[in-house]
């Protein structure tokens, strides 16, 4: 849908190069490793022109970005206001008016940073790969293997992980409540241990409850300890 606008169209364009720009400025910094530093001015000057057109084509793909979304929301709100001008009396009167100054500014922004952000984001990241599988194959072919191996390792093990936290989260709650409710017992019977001298009572009961608590929580703090240094290890691998 939203390619069908002109300034959409543009945009995606102006990303797929800014893509190209970055792939290509991370080739160039390996310049930077020479034998002389004759050699190492050359290479500077080529690595610093190539970062300034990347940071040119930031620039111009933000602007972009931003003309194309004004464009598409005043088109929308061009829409809304023809669907309202259409309406008989009584559809117009079937909804109170700040429920429909709510479509205007609330639903219409709200539309905008769900369609746009994602739609432009999943573009760079789709072209940014392309370029970048391209680069690695411009080096040897068995680096675009050992890339796809890597991106499919990336993508499978965080959501592995993510379940096994998720579950950890479930068992910390049910803890939680678990723990609540056995301090709320105790607390409402106090009078009648305090009456019948039976403090200690209260003192194991409680401690019981505590400890019972507590090893939950230290059992997912070492999952989420073991959870952030594996994905660490894979951001770095």
């Amino acid at each position: 849908m939203l390619m069908r606008y002109r300034s959409v169209k543009i945009t995606v364009l102006s990303i797929i190069f800014q893509a190209l720009f970055q792939v290509t400025l991370y080739y160039v910094l390996g310049f930077i490793v020479v034998d002389n530093i004759n050699d190492l001015k050359q290479n500077i000057g080529i690595i610093a022109i190539v970062l300034f057109i990347y940071l040119l084509s930031i620039y111009i793909t933000n602007i972009l970005k931003a003309r194309s979304e004004y464009y598409v929301i005043q088109d929308w709100r061009q829409k809304v206001d023809k669907i309202i001008v259409d309406m008989s009396y009584s559809e117009y009167n079937s909804m109170n008016y700040s429920e429909r100054l709510s479509i205007y500014i609330n639903d219409i922004p709200k539309i905008r940073e769900l369609v746009f952000d994602k739609y432009f984001s999943m573009v760079q990241y789709l072209f940014s790969s392309i370029w970048i599988l391209v680069a690695l194959y411009k080096i040897h072919y068995s680096m675009v293997l050992v890339a796809l191996a890597s991106g499919l390792i990336m993508y499978i093990i965080p959501r592995v992980l993510q379940k096994r936290l998720s579950e950890e989260i479930k068992n910390v709650q049910k803890a939680k409540e678990q723990y609540t409710s056995k301090i709320r017992e105790l607390l409402e019977g106090f009078n009648t241990l305090l009456e019948n001298s039976a403090l200690l009572k209260f003192l194991n009961k409680s401690r019981r409850a505590s400890y019972a608590y507590a090893e939950i929580q230290l059992k997912s703090d070492k999952f989420t300890a073991f959870m952030s240094a594996a994905l660490n290890a894979l951001n770095f691998i």
